[in-house]
């Protein structure tokens, strides 16, 4: 990420106004919130996955994001081995309209996914799979 970025949120970099969303929202809202006001270098990859997810900041995360499963596909941020090559896969898809590069770099970290799911043991093996084909089919078929 280049330095002049990483001290500045996506509130500032985006212009975004976001409002907080006080101590009723849910606890989504409230990460959210809190993540959107951090310079990007505090960000951890847990929290880009987060903010993937929620469509949030796509012009800053995607590529850092897509540089980490380059070279480990099935990372774990939180919740299950390749949870950040599921957000990259399922992000919107009118970003890797406007960014085919970036889409061809992700088609090809899925050249090195079959390897890598058959180097896990049989529990991580079945809940990467199923998440992993439900978001490569998303990702091949955006009109799904």
């Amino acid at each position: 990420m280049r330095e002049e970025l990483s001290t500045r949120s996506l509130v500032e970099l985006e212009k975004l106004k976001w409002n907080d969303p006080g101590p009723s929202a849910s606890p989504l809202a409230r990460r959210c919130y809190y993540l959107v006001n951090r310079p990007l270098s505090e960000l951890s990859v847990a929290d880009w996955r987060v903010l993937i997810v929620q469509n949030i900041g796509l012009d800053y995360l995607i590529a850092p994001a897509l540089d980490v499963v380059e070279s480990e596909p099935l990372v774990q941020t939180e919740h299950f081995r390749g949870d950040l090559l599921v957000s990259l896969l399922t992000a919107d898809p009118a970003f890797y309209s406007k960014h085919p590069e970036i889409k061809s770099r992700l088609g090809t970290v899925l050249d090195a996914v079959p390897a890598a799911l058959n180097a896990l043991d049989f529990i991580n093996f079945d809940t990467t799979s199923e998440a992993l084909d439900e978001a490569i089919a998303e990702f091949r078929n955006p009109t799904m």
